[in-house]
């Protein structure tokens, strides 16, 4: 044991002295290491600090400090003139600047104009003012381009208004003028006298041109529209209120602002025509093309979605132009940085503008709204779109962008440097900005409260905060306040606000009233949903054109639906959209939660608040699931309904296509799957041994309208052009055909001995009539037909004017069949259904509040009413 102990004790001390020597070594090599990194860091820190000394001193030898000054004083007296214009313009004639009189005023201007003249002409030679030329030949198409975007809402605006250019614009190009002639007078007499040959020796004429240019230039960004509108409101107010001091700050910040703004931009103009003669696309046509793109689509985007008359005396909002031009501009430039090549980047940014105002214009033509994000889920169904297109048109289109697409690739191989950005830097900086902009634009309006946002944003808080239309709808927004605000509202705005006092404290609140009350209403009522047969009957576009004054038809195209709602309960259906919103109107009728308790940037809720509930309310829930039908004549993806119609407990799916089951012996009629063809299909699944429901949607008198049957049934508007007259036409024939296959079909459910209710409504009016139909009666573009009919004789229900999220109460109400406590609290509603002048519902009520709540709980909050199992459970 002992001789153990030994060798390990001898084994011990050896590796520890190998561990000491080691280490020794380790520890000088990196002290050696660590002396060498200095003196090399310590050398090359010196090297370089000297490299760059010297360059800074040749560079200071080089400079010409005359120059250089003489530029800056230069650039301050085009500002000076600017802010002195400025101050004019808006104090006006009776007003004084600085203490001095009008008289003093003009001498001050003639001072600065003449001094300016004796600093300008080391410039007097062509290839100086000819990129202020050029300049100008860009600068005002633009100007028209942004005037003409601004009045395109305002019905007596002509095209020749245009050339009437702002007297700011034009005091600021005569002052140019006399600036030139100044110094080419100067110059022709320069040689006789001796202090202009001293100047020449100045150095002066070593001054850059293109601060000349930019400098000369700049001043126009505070002639045009966009400042005058972004300044006018507070210089005004302090002009009257004779604030000198706070108007002289304001004023001159913003003119140095604006002024800023111009000479870079200005200095982009200059630096791309220097680019593009040396065949290079660079960072300079990379922001004048941004800008040229933002004024030019701007006018595009808002030619899509014109309303025609004035709004609040305003033919659109303050600081929408400017807030729309900014984010096109911003856009483009990402766009620029990512792709990283001038050329393919300006196709793809004219080929994507394009597309985007065309499908935007389409949309607006056939529904009444603009193209908003969520309607790029119809990517996925791009037949759609292209029925509303011509297919030759189409084509030709795509031949064209091929061959552009096949141009720039072989000029893009000619340029000498193909990237617009050699340095990966200068791309991120331009992304982080874009981020950074868009993400505390986002933040601003996400901050928003009772309408309002921070009063102190830019731009956005005026445009947001001064006028509040929002709950007149996306199309109103968006033609008042510019597709990009609509946009902006779409990505940040709340599904639902939160109601003030919402707890689940609330909730039970409501729940115990409610139930309260449906136990008083199933006292009196002796049947159950579930013993009977349903049918959702919702009509594509149906709505009487004989309540259109304007129409005149040669007979009544729809004399059976008139006779069969003169016979029973019908009215009147609030639309929530014109032209479109089915899918809307498809999840209130089912539902009961009505659309305008949503915010107002809400535009589809099968897309934007379904996929985040975890319940859906439905009358369905009163059926067995493999009872419950779901037919539709159209792909059954489209907003996602096959996976939307699970959630709302329907087994069986008939849809044209991308369905288990489709429809049987399809016709058409016009375009569309006739309405026959859909309600022989209903017929063929009806089980009188079942108490069943069917949510059926006719397509017939969808749009595109094409039919030429029958002849004698003819129309006439004079507020209709051609081709909407054609349109008119084709759907007041279609009606006809719906009218006789929905009575044809009535008839036959008459013959089944099983309780059967047919409601049936339209969703929407057809998107043909332009605003001029309803310029006497606004309230008809959104009022559209129904009635609930049942094959037993009952007496009609008085509901003159309805909700689709009232039809469930009403087939309740009608059929006298008992409700659970949801339902009770929706058959309030339809009780005290109130109209406001607005043309909206009036939601002031205490049952509307209690509406409300639940729906928040339903869809934003925390679901406390689902703990009460029985609160939506149909007896």
């Amino acid at each position: 044991m002992n001789q153990i102990r030994e060798s390990l004790n001898r084994l011990y001390l050896e590796a520890k002295n190998l561990i000491m020597a080691k280490s020794s070594i380790l520890l000088e090599d990196s002290q050696a290491f660590w002396t060498k990194l200095q003196e090399n860091w310590r050398q090359d820190f010196s090297d370089y600090a000297k490299e760059k000394y010297e360059s800074i001193q040749a560079w200071i030898k080089g400079q010409d400090w005359a120059a250089r000054v003489f530029e800056l004083v230069y650039v301050c007296l085009m500002l000076a003139l600017t802010v002195v214009l400025l101050s004019n313009y808006f104090l006006g004639q009776d007003q004084t600047f600085l203490g001095l009189t009008t008289e003093g005023v003009l001498l001050f201007y003639l001072f600065i104009v003449l001094f300016a003249g004796l600093l300008t002409l080391p410039y007097t030679k062509f290839k100086s003012v000819f990129p202020l030329l050029i300049g100008y030949l860009i600068y005002f198409p633009l100007l028209f381009l942004l005037e003409w975007s601004r009045q395109l809402n305002n019905p007596s605006f002509k095209v020749q208004d245009l050339f009437r250019i702002h007297p700011l614009t034009q005091v600021h190009f005569y002052s140019l003028v006399i600036i030139l002639v100044v110094a080419f007078t100067l110059k022709i007499v320069q040689r006789e006298f001796y202090v202009f040959k001293k100047f020449e020796e100045t150095g002066l004429y070593r001054a850059r041109r293109s601060v000349w240019t930019m400098a000369s230039m700049a001043p126009l960004m505070l002639t045009n529209p966009l400042f005058l509108e972004f300044v006018t409101g507070p210089v005004t107010s302090l002009a009257t209120e004779n604030q000198l001091g706070p108007y002289l700050s304001y004023i001159a910040g913003q003119s140095l602002l604006w002024f800023v703004i111009g000479f870079l931009f200005f200095a982009s103009y200059y630096n791309s025509l220097r680019e593009i003669g040396l065949h290079h696309f660079g960072r300079a046509n990379a922001v004048l093309s941004s800008l040229v793109f933002a004024v030019l689509f701007n006018l595009l985007f808002q030619a899509g979605v014109v309303l025609g008359s004035d709004l609040l005396g305003k033919f659109i909002f303050p600081q929408a132009t400017l807030f729309q031009v900014i984010s096109i501009f911003l856009c483009c430039l990402l766009i620029y940085a990512l792709v990283n090549r001038y050329l393919y980047a300006t196709l793809l940014i004219a080929v994507m503008g394009s597309v985007f105002s065309i499908v935007n214009a389409i949309k607006f033509n056939y529904r009444q709204e603009p193209l908003i994000p969520t309607d790029f889920i119809w990517i996925k169904q791009p037949e759609l779109f292209v029925s509303f297109v011509n297919i030759n048109l189409f084509i030709n289109v795509l031949i064209v962008v091929s061959l552009l697409f096949y141009l720039v690739w072989n000029v893009q191989i000619l340029m000498p440097t193909k990237i617009i950005y050699s340095k990966l830097s200068n791309r991120l900086a331009i992304l982080i900005t874009f981020l950074i902009i868009f993400q505390g634009t986002m933040v601003t309006f996400r901050a928003e409260e009772k309408g309002k946002i921070p009063s102190d944003v830019p731009v956005i808080s005026l445009l947001n905060n001064l006028y509040d239309v929002t709950w007149m709808g996306l199309s109103t927004n968006a033609s008042y306040k510019s597709l990009a605000y609509v946009w902006t509202r779409q990505l940040t705005q709340e599904i639902i606000e939160k109601p003030d006092g919402y707890s689940k404290e609330a909730i039970d609140s409501i729940i115990e009233k409610y139930s309260g009350k449906a136990a008083d209403i199933n006292r009196e009522r002796s049947k159950s949903l579930s013993d009977q047969t349903i049918i959702y009957i919702l009509s594509e576009s149906f709505a009487d054109p004989k309540r259109i004054a304007s129409n005149n038809l040669s007979r009544n195209p729809i004399p059976e639906i008139d006779r069969i709602k003169s016979e029973t309960t019908s009215g009147l259906m609030h639309s929530d959209g014109y032209g479109g919103g089915t899918a809307n109107m498809e999840f209130q009728s089912l539902s009961g939660l009505p659309f305008y308790n949503f915010t107002s940037s809400t535009s589809n809720i099968f897309v934007e608040i379904v996929p985040k509930m975890n319940f859906l309310p439905s009358i369905t829930r009163g059926f067995t699931g493999e009872n419950s039908y779901v037919i539709h004549p159209h792909g059954a993806n489209n907003y996602n309904r096959k996976n939307i119609y699970k959630d709302l407990g329907f087994s069986h799916f008939l849809f044209l296509s991308d369905s288990d089951e489709t429809l049987e012996n399809v016709q058409r009629q016009g375009v569309s799957v006739s309405d026959g063809s859909v309600y022989k299909n209903v017929l063929g699944r009806l089980d009188p041994s079942q108490s069943q429901f069917f949510s059926v949607i006719t397509m017939q008198n969808h749009a595109p309208w094409s039919s030429g049957d029958p002849v004698d049934l003819v129309s006439s508007n004079s507020l209709l052009n051609e081709s909407q007259l054609d349109s008119l036409n084709s759907y007041v024939r279609l009606l006809s055909h719906t009218d006789q296959a929905t009575a044809n079909f009535l008839k036959e459910l008459e013959k089944i001995d099983k309780d059967i209710t047919v409601v049936f409504y339209g969703d929407h009016l057809p998107g043909f009539y332009p605003p001029s139909v309803f310029s006497e009666n606004p309230m008809l573009q959104f009022t559209t037909d129904y009635f609930i009919w049942t094959n037993r004789d009952s007496a009609p229900v008085s509901f003159p004017l309805v909700n689709s999220s009232d039809f469930g109460a009403s087939v309740f109400e009608k059929t006298k069949s008992k409700v659970s406590p949801y339902y009770a609290l929706l058959t309030e509603i339809l009780k005290n259904r109130n109209m406001s002048n607005s043309g909206q519902f009036s939601n002031e009520s205490e049952v509307e509040s209690d509406l409300k709540m639940i729906q928040y709980d339903l869809t934003s909050g925390s679901g406390y009413s689902l703990n009460d199992s029985n609160f939506y459970n149909i007896p």
